[in-house]
């Protein structure tokens, strides 16, 4: 099986760059400044059906709307992870939280929305 681009072209689709990433889009429109190791990290991701995430062998990415306190389902990483937060207006990340535990469930709490929240085994 071969695996086909997505794109998306409407209206304003700037501003939807983190929605297309999100849903497994091939082209989304991100800042430049977008950091280049989450970059690195989405290709070997997919994007979990009905729920605002990406999975991969190393990575969590999930959307986060606002900035509630969210539960991380980390029971499928086995070693410590790191937890950041990347602001979606500017791609920078703005917090990083090192040295959680793999195999739980956490909470998390987003620095600013929206936002992404890239988790990552060590």
């Amino acid at each position: 099986a071969f695996d086909k681009a997505v794109i998306y072209s409407g209206d304003s689709y700037p501003q939807f760059g983190s929605a297309v990433l999100i849903a497994g889009g091939s082209l989304p429109v991100l800042p430049k400044e977008t950091d280049t190791s989450f970059l690195k990290a989405v290709v070997n991701t997919i994007p979990v059906k009905e729920k605002k995430m990406l999975v991969g062998i190393k990575d969590l990415i999930l959307y986060a709307e606002q900035q509630n306190e969210l539960e991380l389902d980390l029971t499928g990483f086995s070693s410590p992870c790191i937890i950041r937060c990347m602001d979606l207006r500017t791609g920078k990340i703005v917090s990083t939280v090192d040295a959680v535990q793999g195999g739980i469930k956490t909470q998390f709490k987003p620095t600013t929305s929206p936002a992404i929240i890239w988790v990552s085994s060590k």
